[in-house]
């Protein structure tokens, strides 16, 4: 495994890019968990700027909206039961129209994300911004599989356990989730359903079969220096070594890939297709002359990619 200097290195700060809101994607039944009182502070708010009726008429249809009686309404405002995203898009959209204005996305930033109330619920952090290493960890999902059996499963694929313990660390930078990415039997997996549900959301990675992912559009929005990152996940993922190149049955993500380079004047041969076992698979490879170009702008955090250059 890098040590952890040396994967940090590999992502030097620069400015990230907000993403599209995953206020409008997670689901109603999301539990956000945060520290701040905001609700309470609110509620208190409201009830002195109108009058006393209107003010238990809001409160009697929020709570047959969200908890079927008044009572329950009054252990979540007061901190005894943690709110849903669900109630809390209704809240805030309802004391707005008081003129209480409050960023329900500046709290996500902050709260912890899960789902149901049992004590063994995973959670996560989910990042509000695109960064280096987030958008490193979708491209590496191009070899990855968001699993439903049972369970939300997250995996990743590869022969080699030094670049998925390098993997778990970026994903638990990331996410911070609450329980351990697992690394065995050539995958790292994670059961998570927030992460699972933010990948799957945000990012378009579909569940199951990906033949008809291609590039999720808020990496095609990425300023050059993030979508690279994304490119370089892709080659450590599912890229060819031995001539710096890429494979897949989604050809709409190739071409992307190969715009991209091309943008970092990193040339590139034909994008070609031929007759796989199932599937018609499409590849292209860098140029011979940009090889160097590539190991320099792109680089790789994959031990098993690295015959031809050492990570950057």
């Amino acid at each position: 495994m890098y040590p952890v200097r040396e994967v940090q290195q590999s992502f030097p700060k620069v400015r990230e890019i907000f993403l599209i809101s995953y206020l409008s994607v997670l689901p109603d039944d999301t539990i956000v968990i945060t520290n701040d009182d905001i609700i309470l502070k609110t509620w208190k708010k409201l009830e002195s700027k109108i009058p006393y009726g209107e003010f238990l008429y809001i409160k009697k249809i929020i709570s047959d909206r969200f908890y079927n009686s008044t009572r329950n309404f009054d252990l979540l405002i007061y901190g005894k039961r943690t709110p849903s995203l669900g109630f809390m898009r209704l809240y805030f959209d309802t004391i707005s129209k008081y003129g209480i204005k409050i960023d329900l996305q500046q709290i996500l930033k902050t709260s912890r994300i899960k789902f149901g109330h049992g004590g063994n619920a995973a959670s996560a952090l989910l990042p509000s911004h695109l960064s280096q290493k987030l958008a490193y960890l979708v491209g590496a999902m191009r070899d990855g599989t968001l699993a439903r059996s049972g369970k939300y499963e997250i995996s990743i694929s590869q022969s080699n356990d030094s670049w998925l313990k390098t993997l778990k660390e970026i994903i638990c930078d990331v996410f911070q989730p609450s329980n351990e990415p697992a690394i065995r039997n050539n995958r790292v997996t994670l059961s998570n359903r927030p992460i699972f549900e933010y990948l799957n959301k945000v990012f378009e990675i579909p569940i199951g079969k990906k033949d008809q992912w291609s590039t999720p559009k808020i990496i095609e929005m990425a300023p050059l220096n993030l979508a690279k990152y994304y490119i370089r996940g892709f080659y450590d993922a599912d890229g060819l070594s031995y001539k710096l190149g890429f494979c897949q049955v989604n050809k709409e993500s190739l071409v992307f890939v190969k715009n991209t380079l091309e943008k970092l004047q990193i040339k590139t041969g034909k994008l070609s297709s031929r007759k796989g076992k199932s599937k018609i698979l499409y590849s292209f490879n860098t140029s011979k002359k940009s090889h160097n170009d590539f190991i320099k702008i792109i680089g790789s955090l994959n031990p098993s990619k690295q015959r031809l250059f050492s990570p950057t």
